[in-house]
């Protein structure tokens, strides 16, 4: 319901990010907001991003794989949130995301013959 209610907000044309942390859960829930962009009409909804196509993923069907990303990220400084001294300032995070645009793309407007 909230993302609904989030994807009701977004303009015609405008874009909608979905980010979701890197872990098999997170994934599971981007895969159902894919699966729901899917169903949609394409002239009402594309995927922009990171795979544009409007297919099953594979990876969904195995259940010990997962899409997800990584980012080197810095931590917050000792000096302003005091943490162990064996802790790392830097941080490789891990993420999954959709990029989802609302309203028509060229790839509807222009159906390529195979």
């Amino acid at each position: 319901m909230l993302v609904e209610a989030l994807w009701s907000r977004v303009k015609d044309n405008g874009i909608f990010i979905l980010v979701e942390p890197g872990s098999p859960k997170g994934y599971r829930f981007v895969m159902s907001f894919r699966d729901w962009i899917i169903a949609k009409d394409r002239k009402e909804a594309s995927i922009i991003a990171p795979c544009p196509n409007h297919k099953t993923c594979p990876l969904a069907a195995n259940p010990d794989s997962w899409c997800h990303f990584s980012q080197l990220t810095q931590k917050i400084p000792n000096s302003t949130f005091p943490k162990l001294s064996k802790e790392k300032d830097l941080v490789n995070e891990k993420f999954s995301y959709l990029v989802v645009k609302k309203g028509e793309t060229p790839t509807s407007k222009f159906e390529l013959e195979e």
